[in-house]
């Protein structure tokens, strides 16, 4: 439970070192119109190519921004015509 707290207080989430794959992976979550998680964006690298600070340093921008529209996207099908 503490590493899923962890996550939500930081906004997103590093794997490092998946086996048997050995990648480093980023995660953040794509909120749903009541704010809770409905999907994630996920991106990765092999391990020995970023660190897990450089990957989220690269990466976290764009996903953060990416899963933002997509959250709006969302909420806008959702939403009844007018």
């Amino acid at each position: 439970m503490q590493r899923v707290r962890q996550v939500r207080e930081q906004g997103h989430a590093v794997v490092d070192r998946l086996l048997p794959l050995e990648l480093r992976l980023v995660a953040v979550p794509v909120p749903g119109d009541d704010g809770r998680p409905v999907a994630a964006l996920v991106t990765g690298t092999e391990a020995e190519r970023h660190g897990a600070a450089g990957i989220a340093a690269e990466r976290l921008p764009l996903l953060r921004s990416t899963a933002r529209e997509l959250a709006g996207q969302l909420l806008a099908a959702a939403m009844p015509p007018r």
